[in-house]
């Protein structure tokens, strides 16, 4: 019996194997944007989204990123790898309290923080 290669594999033979955007599938991005705007009310675009694959490595995109800011906002309790990751990275990891309305925003501001971590 003869099989041949299904035409899927023929039709896109000159992308298998390259490489894609390095933040990401546009659409993937766009879609996210989209859901963090209606379900989280975070305005962005997805020119500002990286998808990375798993946090540690994303973490560690972040830092890079965000090199030329030192200190870190970061949600108490929050996520253990994570902290030791900006910690790792040489951040200073300054935790802000969590109550029922979320991030404790007065104490976010008094916090000196250059950026924030919310997981």
């Amino acid at each position: 019996m003869n099989t041949r290669f299904p035409s899927v594999l023929e039709d896109h033979a000159g992308s298998i194997g390259h490489y894609g955007d390095p933040q990401g599938k546009y659409a993937l991005r766009a879609c996210l944007s989209d859901y963090l705007r209606h379900s989280r009310g975070v305005v962005c675009l997805p020119e500002q989204i990286v998808i990375g694959s798993g946090i540690s490595y994303s973490m560690g995109i972040l830092a890079k990123l965000f090199r030329d800011r030192r200190r870190i906002g970061f949600e108490e309790p929050g996520f253990a790898p994570v902290r030791e990751q900006w910690i790792q990275n040489g951040f200073e990891v300054i935790p802000i309290s969590v109550n029922d309305r979320g991030l404790s925003l007065a104490e976010l501001n008094e916090s000196g923080a250059d950026i924030v971590y919310r997981g």
